[in-house]
């Protein structure tokens, strides 16, 4: 029962992972880190602006995987809300026509963002192991963000 809540934000984390969600929808609803309205899916996106987004993200995952350790509990969720905001608000100056890969992997790590801040500002992000997962979710965001840029990356110089 020790550990009940630190396993119970494991396992929301990796069922949201999965959870589907239109352009601009908020999920969870009280999450402060900006939505994704700025973006839609399109047949012609903007390769240009996926590599420089998803490399932003890359940057801002792996930066918060180092910090989510290291950081106490109050200080922690700001700290990382703000690398994502700030990306996240530069993007959003004009809207960016982006592929479906690229949409689906931004709206899940901005979702497991939003129950990880939400879960550091509540106290229940305490023990190493919750921390550990953490971490390892992270890194997986930013190598993720790293294969994308990559991907387009090819696909331009074709």
């Amino acid at each position: 029962m020790k550990y009940f809540k630190e396993v119970f934000l494991i396992i929301t984390l990796v069922v949201l992972s999965g959870c589907e969600e239109e352009p601009g929808v908020d999920t969870p609803d009280d999450c402060d880190i900006p939505n994704l309205s700025w973006s839609s899916v399109k047949e012609g996106y903007d390769s240009k602006a996926v590599i420089e987004i998803a490399s932003s993200l890359s940057a801002v995952a792996k930066v918060n995987a180092g910090k989510i350790k290291v950081l106490d509990e109050g200080a922690a969720s700001a700290e990382l809300k703000a690398g994502l905001s700030k990306v996240i608000n530069n993007a959003s100056t004009k809207e960016a026509k982006v592929s479906r890969e690229f949409f689906e992997a931004a709206k899940k790590y901005r979702i497991q963002m939003c129950v990880l801040t939400q879960s550091l500002d509540k106290g229940r992000l305490k023990s190493q192991a919750a921390r550990d997962m953490a971490e390892i979710k992270l890194i997986e965001f930013s190598t993720s963000f790293g294969e994308i840029k990559s991907e387009e990356e090819k696909k331009t110089i074709k």
